[in-house]
């Protein structure tokens, strides 16, 4: 099952330009419990971008999203810019906080980035002292719950369906 999120703030959504739509799904036990579907229209760049994020963990403690950003352009300039993207975040991060790893799959026209964040692998203090607005998501353990998660995929924009 291969899922992806666009970088919110510990994940956050990265426009370059072109059509952006990411969708979210939290999972809880196996089964999604929600999802959150975000669409920025910017296609004067020349691309679109579907992104899926799987949220898995408790109510407590959100343990690993898994993303995947399909950006679609004929031009492969285009493409390659808005991967890039993914891959400079992904790596700052996994060097700084750890928890973070991603592959790539090229189809032609099709560019698709596969990301995992583990929050049980990653140094979530250290990444909340260099975001200090994360602290807004987290609950009173100092955790990334699945009401964090919502609040922060809403506060970039995007509409969550339970």
């Amino acid at each position: 099952m291969k899922k992806s999120k666009v970088l919110l703030g510990i994940g956050g959504v990265l426009v370059l330009g072109g059509v952006i739509t990411a969708t979210v799904l939290i999972v809880l036990n196996n089964r999604a419990a929600m999802t959150c579907k975000l669409t920025s229209d910017q296609t004067a760049m020349g691309y679109k971008v579907d992104s899926i994020f799987t949220v898995y963990g408790s109510k407590e403690e959100v343990k690993k999203v898994v993303v995947r950003h399909a950006v679609t352009s004929e031009e492969e300039e285009s493409r390659n810019g808005v991967i890039d993207g993914y891959k400079e975040q992904f790596d700052y991060n996994s060097k700084r906080y750890g928890g973070y790893e991603y592959n790539i799959d090229n189809n032609g026209n099709e560019v698709v980035f596969h990301g995992t964040i583990d929050y049980e692998k990653m140094d979530m203090n250290k990444f909340t002292m260099d975001n200090v607005a994360m602290e807004d998501f987290l609950n009173e353990n100092g955790k990334l719950g699945l009401d964090g998660a919502k609040r922060l995929y809403e506060s970039s924009g995007a509409t969550c369906n339970e």
